[in-house]
């Protein structure tokens, strides 16, 4: 779960540092270029789609995502100020624009998968 943890992370920061800007993201962006990688880069993005986090436009056969943006769900993930010490997972981006470690990365998807496990439980009781 740590590899996903901390590519959740990244693709994340990569949509916080473009704002509502819709992007295209692409595996190689995040080492993502050979099998297995690739199709965790795919199961990633699958899960963040279905989780309401992202929305994407569309899909290439090589795996770019055309248009990708943050939903409302993704942005109150991104401002919830229990990440860390009180600070967002965006402002943890913002203050490091060179890139975060690894272990920030991962953090930052733990995290996020955590609010998302959390919002669901409460929502199905």
């Amino acid at each position: 779960m740590s590899s996903s943890h901390e590519l959740i992370g990244r693709i994340l920061s990569s949509l916080i540092a473009g704002g509502l800007r819709k992007q295209y993201l692409e595996p190689e962006e995040f080492e993502c270029a050979d099998p297995p990688k690739f199709y965790e880069f795919m199961d990633v993005m699958h899960w963040m789609v279905e989780e309401r986090l992202i929305r994407v436009e569309g899909i290439e056969v090589d795996g770019l995502h055309r248009s990708v943006q943050l939903t409302s769900l993704g942005l109150k993930a991104a401002e919830d100020k229990a990440f860390d010490e009180n600070e967002s997972v965006r402002e943890a981006v913002e203050k490091t624009p060179s890139g975060l470690s690894a272990e920030k990365y991962a953090k930052i998807g733990s995290f996020v998968g955590g609010l998302i496990g959390g919002m669901t439980k409460s929502i199905g009781g």
